[in-house]
């Protein structure tokens, strides 16, 4: 695993500041409920209280305070994303992202 920079954190900040907004509340409860429901949990080197219901400002700060970690590598920082990126996804209810966590599932 490499080594977490403050450029890679920078990077990684702009790409969450361009993500679409956040969805309406009774969509994320609903995706939440959703996932809850199918025992899914994201893949992530770090627990993240309550990540169904994460929202970009609070993952701006988890990353800002992730990334200050010694232990924080890239790794850390590029699996947030990825899983919020792919929440976000499943609050627009979009089919391929339901088939990406369904091959998750299946995975484990």
């Amino acid at each position: 695993m490499n080594a977490n920079t403050p450029e890679y954190t920078q990077g990684i900040l702009h790409k969450i500041e361009v993500l679409p907004p956040d969805a309406a509340p009774a969509e994320i409860e609903q995706t939440a409920a959703e996932l809850q429901a199918m025992n899914y949990q994201p893949t992530l080197l770090n627990e993240v209280p309550d990540f169904f219901h994460m929202t970009k400002p609070r993952l701006v700060q988890l990353v800002v305070d992730v990334a200050g970690r010694p232990e924080a590598t890239e790794q850390h920082l590029s699996l947030l994303l990825y899983h919020y990126t792919l929440l976000q996804r499943l609050r627009r209810n979009e089919p391929q992202a339901w088939d990406e966590v369904n091959e998750l599932m299946e995975d484990d």
